[in-house]
């Protein structure tokens, strides 16, 4: 577990893996890149396995915000952004989604995924872009998200309202995600 500062371009070519005990927090310096390009186990291209909670935070917002990119498959048990731009770039491959957590908070910048498998998402402030998404409860206090497609039927937090850009409100369970699909929420 710790802190850790990242500046200038760092790249990783291993899997990092973290134990549940420990509590990972990443702060990414302005204009700084850190990619986890990962490595192959059993045909499946893994980046990071944590299993305690990251959370990523930026020195600033705007056109010099630091970056954390993810080649490979990305799983944390919580995940928390709190700034920066996040690409988390596999294409699911054995189901396996390109970025994965049970608790996801995002409290600012942006996200892009290309399968994003998130039991609870928590949107504060920023942007979530995915092409795919499986979602089991979402809250939204603020913020975006987008996806081209959602697998399966999920559940909005009690007492919160959604609205898209069409002005279309939702709550509740949302049945048929297709209504949604592509849509800006």
């Amino acid at each position: 577990g710790g802190w850790y500062v990242v500046e200038g371009d760092v790249t990783a070519n291993s899997i990092m893996i973290f134990s549940e005990l420990e509590n990972i927090h990443i702060i990414l310096k302005d204009n700084a890149k850190l990619t986890l390009a990962g490595v192959e186990d059993e045909g499946v291209l893994m980046s990071a396995l944590i299993l305690g909670n990251l959370s990523i935070y930026a020195q600033s917002i705007g056109d010099n915000v630091g970056s954390f990119i993810t080649e490979g498959a990305f799983t944390a048990k919580n995940l928390i952004v709190n700034g920066g731009s996040i690409q988390a770039k596999a294409v699911g491959v054995k189901d396996l989604p390109s970025l994965k957590a049970n608790m996801f908070t995002m409290n600012g910048g942006s996200v892009n995924a290309n399968y994003a498998g998130i039991k609870q998402l928590i949107i504060n402030e920023g942007s979530i872009n995915a092409n795919n998404a499986y979602l089991n409860e979402l809250t939204m206090n603020g913020g975006f998200l987008k996806a081209s497609k959602y697998f399966n039927n999920f559940a909005i937090a009690d007492g919160t309202y959604i609205a898209d850009e069409d002005g279309n409100v939702y709550s509740g369970t949302i049945d048929d995600v297709s209504d949604i699909a592509g849509k800006t929420l």
